[in-house]
């Protein structure tokens, strides 16, 4: 049977059948192939996440089985002389189905592509967040005991923090002002006359010295102002002659920095003072005087450089006032002596006269007293008494001149055997 059946094959390809069977095999062949591949390919796109690529191909796919088929069977049908264009056809379906399959192995392969990418992306993206969460918990975990130690340490030390008590605004202001200027500030300071400039605009008035009484009306402020705290104990300077060596004005008028003699008391308004400069040496020079008989341990200091008389009770000075002594041709002794019986209401000599005298040495020779009388019966002599204070001169043959008021107090109250030096 199979020699028949070559013995068949032989024939007709001699007689010109050669056609007719390999288009024969090459149809079932290229048919079988064509289905397996269409499969695969169908299966391929079916894969693919891309709806409308897998929807193209498919229909692709099928289109061109279908074309494939219906070739085959128009071929079958059709006499051999169609073989070339059937031959062509189905060269064409060959062509269309490689282009086919190769496009379905790119989509694929591109579909693969990404989902490895999307799959690792979405892989370090989960590690990263794991990652994070695990960090962000670690740090929870650290930060909450630290935290609460912190709120432990808090309350520790708020715990131990004293109260604080903050002042009024009435009298944080006064404090300020307290801090301004000491009510016991030497003159040296110059610039503590424009402390109070925070309280009242001030400008300088004059700088020179003046001798101002106070009237018994008179304020005493520790600043320029009446905004400013008044002197505690102010009043008892009523009615007692100041110096002043600063002045200034403002709104409120002129003010003058008022001493006795070398302390600084406060600020006045000129208006309650009066100007003494042209007799204060009938006046007090030193303001309210002590009860000498009751000061212990009272001794009497003497400077001629500065023209000072200090009263002191122990190493203590409790009072200073004015003085002058020898001019130029006399001296004024220096040492320590004490204060002798002699005293005089008044007295004159040739080398003149003065009251309320005192003796400290030789007797009578050398006193304590008022400034030089012009003759026995007056007046003083004007021009010795405006030179109270003043240093680098002298105006007395050798005693110790003192205003009016101050001599008066020392022959009245300065007991015997008072110290008394001088230097």
């Amino acid at each position: 049977m199979k020699k028949f059946a070559l013995y068949l094959i032989i024939l007709a390809l001699a007689f010109g059948g050669g056609m007719f069977l390999e288009n024969i095999f090459a149809n079932d062949a290229f048919k079988a192939d064509a289905d397996k591949k269409a499969e695969w390919t169908s299966a391929s796109v079916k894969q693919s996440s891309i709806a409308t690529t897998s929807s193209k191909e498919s229909m692709t796919t099928k289109e061109t089985t279908s074309s494939s088929s219906t070739a085959i069977a128009s071929k079958s049908k059709e006499n051999r002389t169609e073989k070339s264009v059937e031959s062509s056809s189905v060269s064409t379906s060959k062509k269309t189905t490689k282009d086919t399959i190769s496009k379905a192995r790119d989509t694929k392969s591109s579909q693969a592509t990404k989902e490895t990418k999307e799959t690792k992306e979405t892989k370090t993206s989960v590690s990263t967040t794991q990652s994070s969460t695990q960090t962000t918990k670690e740090r929870t975990k650290t930060a909450q005991p630290v935290q609460k130690k912190q709120s432990q340490a808090q309350t520790t030390t708020s715990s131990m923090q004293p109260v604080i008590q903050v002042a009024p605004k009435a009298e944080l202001k006064a404090l300020q002002t307290i801090q301004l200027q000491s009510q016991n500030e030497h003159f040296t300071n110059s610039n503590a006359a424009f402390a109070f400039r925070d309280l009242t605009p001030t400008v300088n008035h004059e700088q020179k010295v003046n001798h101002l009484y106070l009237t018994t009306n008179a304020v005493i402020y520790q600043n320029p102002s009446t905004k400013a705290l008044k002197v505690a104990d102010g009043a008892k300077y009523r009615g007692f002659t100041a110096i002043s060596r600063k002045s200034v004005e403002n709104e409120m008028g002129i003010w003058y920095q008022v001493a006795f003699p070398d302390t600084v008391i406060g600020w006045v308004q000129a208006k309650q003072t009066q100007n003494r400069n042209q007799d204060y040496y009938f006046y007090t020079t030193g303001g309210p005087k002590p009860n000498l008989a009751l000061v212990e341990d009272l001794a009497i200091e003497v400077s001629i450089a500065k023209k000072r008389v200090y009263v002191k009770s122990g190493d203590q000075i409790i009072y200073t006032m004015l003085c002058q002594t020898a001019r130029a041709g006399y001296e004024t002794p220096t040492g320590h002596y004490q204060v002798n019986d002699y005293r005089a209401t008044s007295f004159w000599s040739t080398f003149g006269g003065a009251d309320y005298a005192v003796g400290w040495k030789d007797g009578g020779l050398y006193l304590f007293h008022s400034i030089d009388k012009a003759t026995n019966e007056g007046p003083y002599v004007q021009s010795q008494g405006l030179k109270l204070g003043v240093t680098r001169i002298g105006t007395s043959h050798g005693c110790i001149q003192l205003a009016i008021e101050d001599a008066k107090w020392f022959y009245q109250q300065l007991p015997v055997g008072t110290p008394v030096s001088v230097f």
